[in-house]
């Protein structure tokens, strides 16, 4: 029986979830989706096409609107919820079991639990890391002992990670230093702006920005052999 998802945030992360989840139907449902700016008319257009990503539209190609509140997808009937309170969102009456946070904006246990649902596996790191676990496949996945409330740490970290643990069980690791830049992300801005960061003022279309990362933090939350390597 395929897993019942529901997904709260349609961002970028969000909606590549829901695309990657609707191309694999024998093994997730996505029950529903709460996405406070998107409305049912707009959600074909908005999952069908993307300027970075490639994928299959056959995934997305049938969308049947069957109410402001529902939507069919390759007959997948999928609710759509438009609430910015967690505690709002009815998830396990539309059968939802694993919400996937993709909002930041329930970055603790404390917070997370408030959806009405089994398990909660956040998009981003956690804001109480010494309360909620972290999990990266290909690092420590094989820890995962039944928690309801897990984070899959951030994008930079999930590069990292299995690298890491490949160089570490191989040979070991003394130090690592890496930067981080930004392809383009909607914090940045596509043209020069006032802006009291140094770097992050300059147009992302013209310039290659370092950025700031919360990886060298959270690797050795994952990766303990790293800790105090990572630069």
């Amino acid at each position: 029986m395929p897993i019942p998802v529901g997904i709260n945030g349609l961002g970028r992360i969000g909606k590549m979830v829901c695309l990657q989840m609707l191309a694999e139907p024998d093994i997730y449902s996505i029950k529903a989706i709460n996405a406070t700016s998107l409305s049912a008319s707009e959600i074909s257009d908005y999952l069908c096409y993307d300027s970075s990503h490639r994928y299959d539209r056959s995934v997305c190609k049938n969308v049947e609107i069957v109410s402001d509140e529902l939507v069919r997808i390759n007959g997948n009937e999928i609710h759509l919820f438009k609430d910015r309170d967690a505690r709002n969102l009815k998830w396990r009456a539309v059968g939802v079991q694993f919400v996937l946070e993709c909002t930041g904006a329930y970055l603790t246990t404390e917070r997370a639990s408030h959806h009405d649902v089994d398990y909660v596996i956040m998009s981003a790191p956690p804001k109480d890391p010494d309360v909620t676990p972290t999990f990266i496949y290909g690092v420590n996945d094989a820890q995962y002992m039944g928690q309801k409330v897990v984070s899959a740490s951030s994008c930079t970290t999930n590069c990292m990670g299995p690298m890491l643990k490949l160089v570490s069980d191989a040979f070991g690791i003394e130090t690592v230093n890496f930067t981080t830049i930004h392809a383009t992300t909607g914090s940045q801005s596509v043209v020069d702006v006032i802006n009291k960061k140094s770097r992050t003022h300059r147009s992302i279309i013209n310039n290659m920005i370092p950025h700031s990362t919360g990886a060298a933090k959270s690797i050795f939350r994952v990766l303990p052999e790293g800790s105090g390597k990572v630069w």
